[in-house]
């Protein structure tokens, strides 16, 4: 459980950096959230 909750952290920010064109702080955070929830499912699963 707990390798879930690090994939959804790590994908975060990375999400951030791909939304906001390599500047974190211009990032969507919704559309983050929502593909690092993903990713932690997609982990999770497998």
């Amino acid at each position: 459980m707990i390798v879930p909750i690090f994939a959804m952290v790590f994908a975060m920010p990375v999400c951030l950096y791909i939304t906001g064109n390599g500047v974190i702080s211009e990032g969507s955070g919704s559309t983050s959230v929502l593909w690092s929830v993903l990713f932690a499912l997609m982990v999770a699963w497998f």
